[in-house]
């Protein structure tokens, strides 16, 4: 039994990476007694074969038509043309016990299709002050569609393009003589045929069509060189509202008595609503050559630098069916840093510390496919990094 083999049939990782030559041995593997194993499977299975091959060209440019003093507009444009195939096998072995189990059955697909699409960008600037400007964009995106690889049945196997237009609206500027930077914006974007991945197991994923959905906001940032020379401050903030707007044949979770669900209407996955990050840092110089016996050696612009990085996510949901156990509760987190530089910045030595606080948070849960529970992914582990520079 190959790795992949393992993983697809049992929704792990095989132990150390490797493969199995038999069946036997991977029951092994799995703690399980191999004279268990029913004879009725010995070269059961099933041969899958996926090849596919993508063609793609693009044309896109932009232009800016200067109006006045206090406004410009911006106009760019992407047009793309491609074409993709896929040879999809699908076969069943003897004596065909497996394949009736996992609900597969035999196929040979050679597709084809062709795809066109042109996408517009406009934006108009207004400057009604040197240190303001403001802004509204108008973008069209798309992403293209395609074939899904590892199926067990015909349905599902083809993807369809998903398109976006979004609209954007917001100020940049800067306050007390350039010491205070700034920028905020309003967003909404409407996605038809939205693009979804689906887990199945550890290593399998499949991409399918949600029927819409939309998404709108608010994002703010700045940064600011305080009146104390050593001490910067650098935040962001933002606030979304993700929903599906029509995905009525969702998957449903393992403990629903149906297969999909109508999630129309509801929050969509791994986005948040809100997320902040706070950076303060500070920079002294160092006394270097004042040091007995090794101040000669040193450079005269030796400095050092210490940030803290503290960032907060609330809940959101791990997996496209929103089982409610997949819900990640809101969490922060604290990173440090410490640098010395010297040379203009050009020499630094630095140590990082990511997650201070060993924060316990999971970037992904889906359920398992073969075992009760989930199969999680860790999102963050306390981690020690030291960096070396020198830029010449």
């Amino acid at each position: 039994m190959s790795p992949a083999g393992f993983e697809i049939g049992t929704g792990m990782a095989p132990p150390g990476g490797l493969g199995f030559p038999s069946l036997p041995a991977a029951f092994s593997a799995l703690g399980l007694d191999p004279s268990s194993i029913p004879s009725v499977v010995d070269g059961d299975g099933f041969d899958l074969l996926s090849d596919q091959g993508t063609s793609s060209q693009g044309v896109f440019g932009q232009g800016a038509w200067h109006l006045s003093k206090q406004w410009t507009f911006t106009f760019g444009a992407r047009v793309n043309f491609e074409q993709k195939s896929a040879i999809l096998n699908f076969k069943c072995l003897q004596p065909g016990v497996v394949c009736p189990a996992l609900g597969a059955s035999d196929f040979n697909l050679d597709l084809h299709r062709r795809e066109t699409d042109f996408s517009p960008k406009f934006t108009i600037q207004y400057f009604p002050f040197e240190n303001l400007s403001l802004f509204a964009t108008r973008a069209k995106g798309y992403k293209s569609g395609g074939y899904n690889n590892l199926l067990t049945t015909t349905v599902g196997v083809e993807v369809e393009p998903e398109e976006t237009v979004s609209w954007e609206t917001g100020a940049k500027g800067t306050l007390f003589s350039n010491a205070l930077s700034y920028s905020a914006t309003f967003f909404n974007m409407e996605v038809e045929n939205l693009q979804v991945q689906q887990f199945l197991g550890t290593t399998t994923v499949v991409v399918r069509n949600a029927g819409g959905a939309r998404s709108r906001g608010v994002e703010m940032d700045f940064q600011w060189l305080t009146p104390w020379e050593p001490l910067s401050l650098r935040a962001a903030g933002a606030f979304t509202d993700a929903r599906y707007k029509d995905f009525a044949n969702a998957p449903a979770p393992r403990s629903f008595s149906s297969n999909e669900q109508d999630l129309s209407g509801r929050t969509m996955p791994f986005v948040s609503k809100w997320q902040f990050n706070v950076t303060p840092e500070l920079r002294f110089p160092l006394p270097g050559r004042n040091l007995p016996w090794v101040g000669e050696w040193l450079p005269a612009d030796l400095g050092l630098s210490i940030a803290l990085d503290a960032f907060y996510r609330s809940q959101h949901y791990l997996d496209i069916d929103l089982d409610p156990g997949t819900l990640q509760r809101g969490y922060a987190l604290l990173n440090g840093r410490v640098r010395l530089f010297a040379l203009g910045e050009a020499l630094s030595f630095g140590l990082a510390v990511e997650n201070l606080a060993d924060v316990d948070a999971l970037q992904l849960a889906t359920d398992s496919a073969t075992f009760p529970g989930y199969m999680v992914v860790q999102e963050f582990q306390r981690r020690f990094a030291f960096e070396a520079r020198y830029a010449w």
